[in-house]
């Protein structure tokens, strides 16, 4: 049997044969000497940086930005912004790493589907069975988008519950509003949906311009990209409006803290309010026994007389009984506790007797008092319906504006 042989074939299927082979030999060759010499052009670089949005590709956006210098120019633009330009080298340092994690951190959960941030504001977590109806038909969303949502709820839910005030025993406090990050919760899908597209540039620099919306700190703003084009190609590496930003996301916190005073006093006043209805005191009386030897206690006589006007038993009530003196300035402060149960719309009148220790100074202030009045403050009242109402601590208001 006679071996193979291209002799034997027809001509031009051996020239046939032979193109193939050509191309297979030479088209990588012939594919890197194209990249080696083709000069990607703005428009071309743009739509890949897009496209690597989208996907959520960290290799290509890598390729595309370089997160080194876009966050060591974020962290000038801040420090610029709060510090009046005064920059400190440390601190360029760590703020540039801040934010290059944070970014990284939104890109990276994105593309894993993994966010913590997602699932911190699920509405199945964050907004209970009311959040589980409203988002039922938004099954199909991302969830970014989903996360996005339930947090607007959520934000409306409470504004609406502020304005109405809480006006029974029976009312849930009103939450803290929460400081808005400097991202949006679904800035990684806005990208993806919301394409950079050239606003500007020449051979050497290009702008790129999109529009984010900040839903929790209520701002919509454009993000202006500046993309240099460098030995290696386009890449991002800065943002050209950073100032702009920090100061508009500054201006957001600003109202927010006003937001968040305003509504932590308002929430207080409401507690108080429920607190004096169900131990309204009509009257108080301090009686200080003066008379007696000079190593012994001062008697302190102390009687509230009231009603409760609100709509649920009285179990117990902690307190603190203002004593002042003939001019009206405060002398003392004691603290009172009952647990004496009082009906709705039941008057109340309660005495209690207190031993003084002789050498407190409170002590020696109200001795040296001709007469004395007194108020009491409220600090808790416990109801029939199980409810504790007390003010709210202003640690609780200092750590979230920390």
């Amino acid at each position: 049997m006679s071996g193979f042989s291209l002799r034997n074939m027809p001509r031009k299927r051996r020239v046939g044969i032979g193109l193939v082979a050509f191309f297979l030999v030479a088209a990588p060759s012939l594919f890197f000497l194209y990249r080696a010499f083709h000069h990607e052009s703005l428009e071309e670089a743009t739509a890949a940086l897009n496209a690597a949005l989208a996907a959520r590709d960290m290799e290509q956006l890598n390729r595309y930005i370089d997160f080194n210098m876009l966050s060591l120019g974020f962290a000038d633009a801040i420090l610029e912004v709060k510090n009046s330009g005064k920059r400190d080298g440390d601190e360029r340092r760590a703020i540039s790493e801040a934010v290059q994690k944070e970014l990284l951190a939104a890109f990276r959960s994105e593309a894993s589907g993994e966010s913590e941030k997602e699932q911190a504001a699920s509405p199945e977590q964050e907004e209970g069975a009311a959040g589980k109806e409203e988002a039922a038909g938004s099954k199909d969303l991302p969830k970014e988008v989903r996360a996005a949502i339930a947090k607007a709820l959520q934000r409306e839910r409470a504004k609406k519950a502020a304005a109405q005030g809480w006006d029974d025993a029976t009312s849930k406090p009103v939450p803290l509003e929460q400081r808005p990050a400097f991202l949006p919760d679904d800035f990684v899908w806005q990208l993806a949906h919301s394409p950079f597209y050239v606003t500007g540039g020449d051979d050497s620099l290009g702008l790129l311009t999109t529009t984010v919306r900040h839903g929790d700190a209520g701002y919509e703003t454009p993000i202006r990209l500046a993309m240099h084009n460098t030995s290696n190609g386009w890449r991002v590496i800065g943002v050209a409006n950073a100032r702009e930003l920090v100061r508009t996301h500054d201006k957001a916190l600003d109202t927010w803290r006003e937001r968040v005073v305003t509504g932590f006093r308002a929430e207080n006043r409401r507690r108080l309010d429920i607190m004096h209805k169900h131990y309204q005191v009509l009257s108080c009386k301090a009686f200080l026994a003066k008379n007696l030897g000079a190593e012994s206690d001062v008697p302190l006589v102390i009687t509230l007389e009231g009603v409760n006007i609100g709509r649920y038993k009285l179990m117990s009530a902690g307190m603190s009984c203002m004593l002042y003196g003939q001019d009206g300035s405060l002398a003392a402060s004691v603290p009172l506790n009952t647990t004496k149960i009082v009906e709705p719309g039941d008057p109340f009148s309660q005495l209690w007797q207190l031993e003084l220790p002789r050498d407190l100074e409170q002590t020696r202030r109200l001795l040296a008092e001709p007469s004395l009045s007194c108020s009491v403050k409220l600090s808790a009242v416990s109801l029939s319906n199980g409810r504790m109402i007390h003010e709210r601590p202003q640690s609780d208001l200092d750590k979230l504006l920390r």
